[in-house]
């Protein structure tokens, strides 16, 4: 693993990015100040390489629009999502790299994100 960067989002999460040449199923180890999280270590998914998030911006923007892209993930069956902050929603996109639809909009009713 390189390419460690942690943000602290100064609301009582952070976020986490790092490189890493495995692909598939892995063990992600989270400590703070020498303290595993609870829940540590993760089992975790690393997907293909991509450079995912321009990738995703693409794909959205030709049918709406994604503002702050910010996080991806990956399952096992190679589908993928970004979460968009500013939009507050995420994007699913499958193992072909199709959008399949958009979950959340801004609000705090149910399928919404504030």
């Amino acid at each position: 693993v390189t390419g460690v960067e942690v943000r602290d989002n100064n609301d009582g999460s952070y976020m986490a990015s790092f490189v890493t040449e495995q692909v598939g199923e892995a063990k992600l180890s989270v400590s703070i100040n020498g303290q595993p999280l609870k829940g540590s270590p993760y089992s975790i998914v690393v997907g293909r390489n991509y450079p995912a998030i321009d990738k995703a911006s693409k794909i959205v923007n030709s049918n709406s629009s994604m503002a702050a892209p910010e996080g991806i993930a990956f399952n096992k069956d190679g589908m993928w999502a970004v979460a968009d902050w500013c939009n507050h929603c995420v994007y699913l996109f499958d193992d072909q790299d199709e959008l399949v639809r958009r979950i959340g909009y801004n609000g705090s009713s149910d399928g919404q994100f504030s």
